[in-house]
């Protein structure tokens, strides 16, 4: 693993569900001393948006963002949807999400999830914050509601991107950035690794999703925010850079998009 000297940014792990404080005090603190200098932690209901919230104001340069996951879609209605507005507007919240559409053995209904979505567009749009969209085998129907919601450049950030290349282009064409994962490093992910390498600097950003999808040679333990320098390895040596000119890069990209300097 490189050392890195420059500001790595985890742009999505859900801190709340590694542990209690103290363990979550441990765990930034580990990140740190590899060079991850800034961890956006993200929650999927909203008691998870409340508590990373929370952790937010205990950790100097943890951010959040507060949203209900597409598998809680059924407990969004217009009273929750007030209740993450408030939660929002928190001084270190820095996105809308983790929402979108999920149908791969989903437990929410499709309209759920739709109508879930809509409401966290529209949040999104209100308050001028960046949407963090999960898309799990709904990539047509996601495109289609983000292509009416008319977002500006750089306001949506598709998590975990899996897909094949006329799907990135069909997301960057829209003004998406794409943020992947330790999926780049696993063995069986070769077709990811060869979409990576044709996306723009500039629209990719990184994350580790802690507590899944742990990078290799990891594979087997929980992950954590640490372990994106991994991926930020794997991500430089499929771009042809130096792992400090992709640390550098995204290091820009999650500025512009998440504006950390207005939340200090």
């Amino acid at each position: 693993m490189t050392e890195h000297t420059d500001i790595l940014t985890d742009t999505h792990a859900h801190l709340d569900m590694l542990g209690d404080n103290n363990t979550i005090r441990g765990i930034v603190s580990e990140a740190r001393k590899v060079g991850v200098g800034r961890i956006i932690s993200v929650g999927d209901s909203l008691d998870s948006s409340r508590r990373t919230a929370g952790i937010t104001e205990q950790f100097a340069r943890v951010y959040g963002a507060v949203g209900v996951h597409p598998h809680n879609a059924a407990t969004v209605n217009d009273l929750l949807m007030e209740q993450i507005y408030a939660v929002s507007n928190q001084p270190k919240i820095v996105a809308i999400g983790e929402t979108g559409l999920d149908f791969y053995q989903s437990t929410a209904v499709k309209d759920m999830q739709i109508k879930a979505f809509q409401a966290h567009i529209e949040l999104a749009k209100h308050i001028d914050l960046p949407l963090m969209v999960h898309c799990r085998q709904a990539y047509g129907e996601t495109l289609d509601i983000l292509k009416k919601a008319r977002f500006l450049e750089d306001k949506v950030v598709i998590h975990c991107f899996t897909g094949d290349k006329s799907q990135a282009l069909d997301f960057l064409d829209l003004g998406c950035a794409l943020s992947f994962s330790g999926i780049l490093t696993f063995k069986n992910s070769e077709a990811l690794r060869q979409v990576f390498k044709d996306i723009p600097l500039d629209k990719i950003l990184l994350e580790t999703d802690s507590p899944y999808l742990t990078p290799s040679p990891h594979r087997g333990e929980q992950n954590r925010p640490a372990l994106l320098s991994f991926i930020a390895d794997k991500a430089a040596e499929l771009k042809g850079i130096d792992a400090d000119e992709i640390i550098k890069v995204t290091a820009q990209n999650t500025d512009r998009i998440f504006k950390f300097s207005k939340k200090n």
